[in-house]
């Protein structure tokens, strides 16, 4: 109908409440499932943009969930075009913090490794709500599951994405700053041991406050 022509649009969107488990098929799910063989094929194959779209959404929602994830008051912009999708400015609170993120997804170059670029600032996250909620600190900080408290960051990053949508850990560059507000790290096992070794309690519990720490990296493919 549209002989490959452009697809344009302008949408303007606002909700009370919005769950992209049901969109991006995230979340479990009641419905029979897939046979072995589809589901990691399904798997092998990130998401592609199309290349005959131009649009725009505007979108406002009270309550956003996706995956492990409740955000409220979000706002922002994305922008699908050139095989890209763009995020401008999506704010939002959550975790007991705020977020302000901007970026872009783009299969343009590559339809199973797509370039991503992400800037974001975050302020007083609850480190432990925050840990279990993304892969990636899982991956970049593991010792945040020992930790409790507030963490805010600013961190500007660009990669790739693997065929199992997760970053290419190799493939990131970027630069920004994780500032500590206040915590204590508890439950590490080797400070435990020490604490019994020693015969010193305070050990098992350390208190850690505006601690900052300022990176940059820069890796090859």
């Amino acid at each position: 109908m549209l002989k490959n022509d452009p697809l344009n649009g302008h949408l303007n969107l606002s909700a009370d409440y919005i769950n992209l488990d049901k969109w991006m098929a995230t979340g479990e799910t009641t419905a029979a499932k897939p046979a072995a063989a589809d589901t990691v094929h399904a798997a092998s194959e990130p998401f592609i943009v199309p290349g005959n779209l131009d649009f725009k959404i505007a979108a406002k929602a009270d309550k956003v969930h996706y995956d492990k994830l409740d955000l409220t008051n979000l706002s922002g912009t994305l922008n699908i075009a050139d095989q890209t999708v763009q995020l401008d400015h999506i704010k939002g609170n959550a975790l007991q913090g705020s977020m302000d993120i901007s970026g872009s997804y783009s299969t343009k170059t590559s339809k199973k490794n797509p370039d991503i670029a992400l800037t974001y600032n975050v302020k007083e996250l609850d480190i432990q709500q925050t840990f279990p909620a993304f892969n990636t600190v899982q991956k970049l900080m593991p010792i945040a599951q020992f930790l409790g408290g507030k963490i805010s960051s600013q961190l500007s990053v660009n990669g790739k994405l693997g065929q199992d949508m997760s970053p290419v850990l190799n493939t990131l560059n970027g630069e920004g700053n994780l500032l500590l507000i206040r915590g204590v790290l508890k439950k590490f096992a080797p400070l435990d041991q020490l604490a019994n070794q020693l015969n010193i309690a305070a050990l098992q519990d350390i208190s850690v406050k505006d601690i900052k720490t300022t990176s940059r990296s820069r890796t090859a493919v």
